[in-house]
């Protein structure tokens, strides 16, 4: 069983120096963490989106869900939480600006 995050290794015998040396193993595969990825873009679509017709609000928030599950998964050790929370900060902003919309009452005029 391997740790996520952490590349297994593979000794090799350096004999040059005398010593053993850890080479990381080329074919592991690297952690993902695609919640996160996917609220970044959402994200970044939902606020030019705000302009048409409202959309952005809900791409926002599927941008805020799946930031949450993003950073869930990072904490776990996958890696781009900085993705996840600029997904989430994004998101929220088009969320907050469609609801101020509706609450100032532009959208029944």
């Amino acid at each position: 069983m391997s740790t996520p995050g952490i590349a297994r290794r593979r000794w090799t015998y350096d004999t040059v120096r005398g010593i053993l040396t850890a080479v990381p193993d080329a074919a592991a595969p690297a952690a993902t963490n695609r919640p996160a990825l996917w609220s970044l873009v959402c994200g970044i679509v939902s606020v030019p989106a705000l302009a048409a017709f409202g959309a952005g609000g809900f791409i926002g928030l599927a941008a805020v869900v799946l930031g949450a599950f993003g950073i869930r998964r990072a904490r776990q050790g996958a890696g781009r939480l900085a993705l996840a929370i600029v997904g989430v900060l994004l998101g929220t902003l088009s969320v907050l600006v469609i609801a101020g919309y509706f609450i100032s009452g532009d959208a029944t005029d």
